[in-house]
């Protein structure tokens, strides 16, 4: 993300996040003998919603 340009920064940074706790919910699930999808599903919802949150009380903080 820091050898991005600067423009592209901001959409990378979010894909990078989705594309980590997507990885992350596939390899739970398959560890855990779980289903995947649904894991990956969940994880990448959760992920978004933190991020919004996390984006919203930096904004108020501000």
């Amino acid at each position: 993300m820091t050898l991005s340009p600067v423009a592209y920064q901001w959409p990378i940074t979010i894909m990078a996040v989705c594309a980590s706790v997507a990885l992350t919910g596939f390899l739970s699930a398959k560890l855990g003998d779980g289903l995947t999808k649904t894991a990956i599903i969940r994880n990448v919802i959760v992920g978004i919603l933190t991020m919004i949150i996390h984006y919203s009380v930096g904004i108020l903080l501000k």
